[in-house]
This record gives structure tokens, C-alpha cells and sequence, in this order.
């Protein structure tokens, strides 16, 4: 069977997928930015934060839409949360904005 299946990913709703294609762009660039700082700083680290996305927001395409920008990579997901890590600076972007409803945890 397809990995899809056996991971139990779905494409899930569209809540948030023009905002999400609009804001991706941007948080391209700025996450960019951020990860050139990073090299030069190298004493500051990034952290990890549970994050809840819109009840009607696809979590397989929203996790890959967060991990597709240096600022921040999914880890894991289930139901409607996902665990990311990100660079220092790079809490609460404008794709993060567009996709959760909240931060669970820091």
C-alpha cells in the first residue's frame, strides 16, 4: 500500500490554502533572511512549539507548506497539532499566523 495510507495522511480541508499560498512567499524570503542571521550568530538556537492548526485546515498540506521554508520544520502531527522546530526569530511568521488557531506549547 502507499505510504500515504500507511501513515494515515490526508489531505484534509482547505481552510486558509490561498492565505497559506499567499503568506508562503514572503515567509520564503524573511525565513531566508533569518537563517543567513542564524550562521552568523551562532550561539542562539532555535526552539520547538506545538502548534493547533483551523479546525478546517489540512494538516498533510499545511505540515509540508511549514517544512517547505528554512524557519520551520514539522516534526510530527496528529488529528489537528503539529510539533515544529524553528529558527531563533522565526516564531509566529505570517504562514504560522494563516494556518493555527493558537500555539499549544513553547
Amino acid at each position: 500500500p502507499p505510504v500515504r495510507r500507511i501513515g494515515g495522511a490526508r489531505t484534509g480541508g482547505g481552510r486558509g490554502a490561498l492565505a497559506a499560498l499567499w503568506a508562503w512567499p514572503w515567509s520564503l524570503l524573511t525565513d531566508t533572511g533569518r537563517l543567513v542571521a542564524a550562521l552568523f550568530r551562532p550561539g542562539r538556537r532555535g526552539g520547538f512549539r506545538e502548534l493547533e492548526l483551523h479546525r478546517d485546515t489540512g494538516l498533510a498540506w499545511a505540515a509540508l507548506a511549514m517544512s517547505a521554508t528554512p524557519g520551520s520544520y514539522t516534526l510530527t502531527s496528529r488529528r489537528n497539532r503539529m510539533l515544529v522546530h524553528t529558527l531563533p526569530g522565526a516564531e509566529g511568521g505570517a504562514l504560522e499566523r494563516v494556518l493555527t488557531s493558537r500555539q499549544v506549547r513553547p
